[in-house]
C-alpha cells in the first residue's frame, strides 16, 4: 500500500485542530463522578451584588454583599429566589456583633436583639420571672442567702417596719473601736467595742456622745412657811441635750408656777425665761408637752435659774426638775 506523505499530514494537522478547537466541556452528558476535591479552588455558583431577574428551579446565586451567613440563595421556582442561610425566612438571623447582653425576639416581621434590664423589660414582650428568685416591688419576699445591699436600705411609711423577733442574731449598728470622725446628727449610732457602750452622733455631725438621761433639780422652801415669788439660785451644766420633760413635787396640793431661765454665759434673769411649769390644784406634775417652753436645747457652758412667778397659798417647800436628754 501507498502512502502520500502530503496527505497523513494533513490528516494529522486536522485531528490536532479538531482536539484543540473542544474547550468547552458539558459536565451533564460528558463527565462521571466528578472529584474536585484535589482542585485548589472551586466555585460551584454565580456570585454578584444582584440577584438575576430570572432564573429556573435549582440555580444557585451566591450574593457577595449580603451579611456573613446569608449569602446562599436557591431558584425555589421560575424567578424566585430564596436566602438559604436563615431557614427559609426571607430576613434571617440579624447579625450579632455589637449585641452583647442582648436577646434575641422580633418585631412582628423581622427578627431583632433587645436589651433585657434589671427588671427584664422588653418592648412589646412581656417576660415571666421566678418570684422565688426575683423580689417584688409589692409582694412578700423571703431571702434566703447572703444578699448584700451597695446602695442605701430605707424603710419608710406609716406601716413600714422590720421585725428581727425571730433572727438569730442582729448587728443593727457600726461597730468598732473608734468611731467615724463625721455622722448623721441625732441620727447614727456607733457601738464602741473597747467600752461596750453604745454611742449617738451628736447634733453636730461631728463628735459621738453616750445616750443618757440627765436631771436638772432646784429645790425650794424651808417647810414652814409657803414660799414666796423671787429668784432662786443658780447652776451651769457641762453637757448638751434637749429637754423631754418638766416635773414638780410640792409637799401640798397647791396652785405654783415657776419659770426657767437660762442664758449661754453669765447670769440668767427673768427676761432670759425659755419655758414655765405650773401646779394647779395638784402636788405632783411631770409635764411633756412642754408647750409653755420656747427654747427645749440644752449646751453644755449654759447657766440656769428657776423663778418662783406665781407663789403657792399654802406649799411650803416643793422641788422642780428638767429631765434632759444627752445628745
Amino acid at each position: 500500500m501507498t502512502f502520500h506523505a502530503s496527505a497523513f499530514s494533513s490528516g494529522v494537522l486536522l485531528f490536532v485542530a479538531l482536539a484543540w478547537g473542544q474547550t468547552r466541556v458539558d459536565l451533564r452528558s460528558q463527565a462521571k463522578n466528578v472529584d474536585f476535591s484535589q482542585a485548589p479552588a472551586t466555585k460551584p455558583v454565580k456570585t454578584g451584588t444582584i440577584l438575576p431577574q430570572t432564573c429556573s428551579t435549582g440555580e444557585l446565586f451566591f450574593k457577595t454583599d449580603a451579611p456573613a451567613g446569608q449569602n446562599l440563595y436557591a431558584c425555589t421556582s421560575t424567578n424566585t429566589w430564596t436566602v438559604l442561610s436563615s431557614g427559609g425566612s426571607s430576613s434571617g438571623l440579624p447579625p450579632v456583633n455589637g449585641q452583647e447582653n442582648r436577646i434575641l425576639s422580633n418585631n412582628g416581621s423581622a427578627a431583632d436583639w433587645r436589651i433585657v434590664g434589671l427588671g427584664l423589660v422588653m418592648d412589646s414582650v412581656q417576660l415571666a420571672i421566678d418570684t422565688a428568685v426575683v423580689p417584688q416591688l409589692y409582694g412578700s419576699n423571703t431571702f434566703q442567702a447572703t444578699n448584700s445591699f451597695r446602695g442605701r436600705l430605707e424603710v419608710t411609711g406609716p406601716a413600714a417596719e422590720v421585725d428581727f423577733t425571730g433572727a438569730k442574731s442582729t448587728r443593727p449598728v457600726r461597730a468598732g473601736t473608734t468611731p467615724p470622725t463625721n455622722c448623721i446628727p441625732n441620727e447614727e449610732l456607733f457601738l464602741d467595742t473597747d467600752d461596750v457602750k453604745l454611742l449617738v452622733c451628736n447634733s453636730l455631725g461631728n463628735g459621738w456622745v453616750q445616750p443618757r438621761k440627765r436631771t436638772i433639780q432646784f429645790s425650794l422652801g424651808d417647810g414652814s412657811t409657803p414660799v414666796t415669788s423671787g429668784l432662786s439660785r443658780w447652776l451651769t451644766v457641762d453637757f448638751s441635750g434637749k429637754i423631754l420633760a418638766c416635773t414638780i413635787l410640792a409637799d401640798r396640793a397647791d396652785n405654783l408656777t415657776v419659770a426657767w431661765l437660762k442664758r449661754s454665759a453669765g447670769l440668767p434673769t427673768s427676761a432670759d425665761s425659755i419655758g414655765t411649769c405650773s401646779l394647779s390644784s395638784q402636788q405632783y406634775v411631770r409635764d411633756t408637752s412642754l408647750a409653755s417652753f420656747t427654747n427645749t436645747s440644752v449646751s453644755a457652758g449654759d447657766w440656769l435659774r428657776i423663778e418662783v412667778t406665781s407663789p403657792p397659798a399654802q406649799a411650803t417647800m416643793f422641788t422642780v426638775a428638767l429631765e434632759v436628754q444627752e445628745q
